[in-house]
């Protein structure tokens, strides 16, 4: 086979390949959209009122939540993952876990949102400012929250933000969208803790006043 046959091989090859990437990446957005669409409806809904509630529909937050065309599709569930480790490294009790899930995703999606502007924010209604990363602002409300959640591993969630922040394309620089989007990122994660702060979790519950006699209903 002569060379320039090899090349026009290598030329169809190639075109093939492409054009199957450009179909997968389609009908990725699209099922993302799709997800998306939902799992702004369930953010609405009344199931958000138990802390249950509030977990699972984080939880189908996972991954779905980066949208556009720069984004990164495994940015939350690495931020999912750090927060698995943080539970773990500090024994936090199942019901714990299921309030600090919350947060954390609620964040999230109101920091990317902010941005993306396509759903119905769950509680902040305001802008970022114009041309601010989504991957970048994900990423801080993400850290942001955590740190507050989990302050004996802010050393370990530094190195994860650290690490987050160097795939994004143009952080060697000073990127004026990431800077936007860290800062945005950040302001929606206080935002929602201190939305959360009110929430009757750090009130101890009363003393027990009934009796502990044999027989007796309690």
């Amino acid at each position: 086979m002569t060379e320039n046959a090899l090349d026009r091989r290598h030329d169809k090859a190639g075109g093939r390949c492409l054009r199957k990437q450009k179909r997968d990446t389609k009908e990725t957005n699209i099922n993302i959209s799709k997800n998306m669409k939902t799992i702004s409806k369930s953010l609405d809904s009344s199931t958000l009122t138990t802390a249950g509630g509030r977990f699972a529909t984080a939880l189908a937050v996972i991954g779905l939540l980066i949208v556009g065309a720069t984004a990164r599709a495994d940015l939350v569930t690495d931020w999912n993952g750090y927060w698995e480790e943080a539970v773990f490294a500090t024994a936090q009790p199942a019901p714990a876990q299921a309030r600090s899930g919350a947060i954390l995703h609620t964040a999230v999606f109101d920091a990317v949102n902010g941005i993306a502007r396509k759903y119905t924010p769950y509680y902040v209604t305001e802008k970022a400012l114009p041309g601010a990363r989504q991957e970048a602002a994900a990423i801080q409300a993400a850290h942001s929250v955590l740190c507050a959640l989990y302050p004996s591993q802010v050393g370990v969630l530094d190195v994860h933000l650290a690490d987050s922040l160097a795939k994004i394309p143009g952080h060697q620089g000073k990127s004026q969208s990431i800077s936007r989007g860290l800062a945005w990122g950040e302001y929606v994660a206080n935002q929602i803790l201190e939305s959360r702060s009110l929430d009757g979790w750090s009130t101890p519950p009363p003393s027990y006043f009934g009796t502990f006699d044999p027989s007796v209903w309690r």
